[in-house]
């Protein structure tokens, strides 16, 4: 009967052994933690910088009256699209025709006045000073004909280059004079977005260099712009005002609108790791290295490239094994198991 009872205790005992053998298997089965790991490694970066600008019109032509005399007719508002060689306005010519009537005229009697006098010197009637005076009276009547000639093709206002209207100066019945403003055609094929840069980043742009433009009302559509001037005075900020030449073939853009311009700084190589790398916050980075079958914690310098991106700054070391994936339930030490 004792015997029989020391056999089921020895079973008893077996089983139990059996049983916890295989609980502790199991627990230290449900400790190892899948993960997936990225390898540090440099790659080549942009730096880049983003600056908020304005469009303005790439070239402004202001029409100046070269004649005198009365709008008659006038073609055009401010706003209009106007092409080259466009009729904006006429004036009156007929003061400019009795003008330029009175003015041959005068040519005519000078021309005779030469001719006799001419003739009185070669008979020594008169002296070599009085011919002088005569011959620049002629040629001062030979100017005004010139000049009245110029004013009567200048009763036609052309437009010298395709554009629109900015501003205006003169209206239909009002008089003008030479030197008068009259109004101002802004080119607008091409335009300028102009933006402040700081001081730091203009050592690193140059006239000639591509940019992207992308205009407010666009949303996240991108204009190709070329840096067309750098100004080397600064503004009241401490900025400097860089201009960017960005087609309007189409005429979709119009001075006063606002946008973007992202400008390529520096090329180079970094350390970039996925953002989800990073433990809790970018402001305390820290990543988590595979060592082994577990992990340690280390803690990095770095900063945001973009969204996704992070760009190492110094911890890490390029051929490291980062934990990219299955981190949320790690601490430092726990044991994984790398999946990729």
């Amino acid at each position: 009967m004792i015997a029989f009872l020391a056999l089921i205790v020895l079973k008893l005992l077996a089983s139990k052994r059996q049983s916890d053998s295989e609980l502790s298997s199991y627990r230290t089965y449900e400790q190892v933690t899948p993960v997936t790991v990225t390898s540090a490694t440099f790659l080549p970066i942009e730096e880049t910088g983003m600056e908020t600008g304005v469009f303005e019109p790439y070239r402004k032509v202001s029409l100046v009256s070269e004649t005198q005399g009365q709008v008659l007719e006038l073609k055009v508002k401010t706003g209009d699209k106007v092409r080259k060689g466009e009729l904006l306005a006429t004036i009156d010519k007929g003061l400019l025709e009795e003008q330029l009537t009175l003015a041959r005229l005068n040519m005519q009697n000078a021309a005779e006045d030469l001719h006799r006098f001419e003739s009185l010197v070669e008979s020594e009637a008169a002296t070599d000073q009085q011919l002088e005076q005569v011959r620049l009276k002629y040629e001062n009547a030979v100017n005004q004909v010139a000049v009245n000639k110029e004013h009567l093709e200048h009763t036609r206002i052309l437009a010298p280059v395709d554009g629109y209207i900015s501003s205006r100066s003169i209206a239909q019945g009002s008089y003008i004079s030479p030197g008068m403003p009259i109004m101002t055609i802004s080119e607008q094929s091409r335009l300028l977005f102009v933006v402040q840069v700081a001081e730091s980043s203009l050592s690193q742009i140059k006239p000639g260099q591509k940019v992207q433009v992308f205009p407010t009302f666009l949303q996240d559509e991108c204009l190709n712009g070329v840096i067309h001037e750098l100004s080397v005075n600064s503004s009241i900020s401490g900025r400097y005002p860089v201009s960017i030449l960005v087609d309007n073939s189409s005429s979709t853009l119009k001075p006063g609108m606002t946008g973007q311009a992202r400008f390529s700084l520096q090329e180079r190589e970094g350390m970039i790791l996925p953002r989800k790398c990073i433990l809790r916050s970018i402001l305390d980075p820290s990543v988590y290295l595979a060592s082994g079958d577990s992990v340690v914690e280390r803690k990095v310098k770095a900063r945001l490239l973009s969204e996704t991106q992070v760009l190492v700054q110094d911890g890490l070391v390029e051929g490291e094994q980062v934990v990219l994936t299955g981190h949320i339930s790690l601490v430092p030490g726990s044991k994984i198991r790398i999946t990729n």
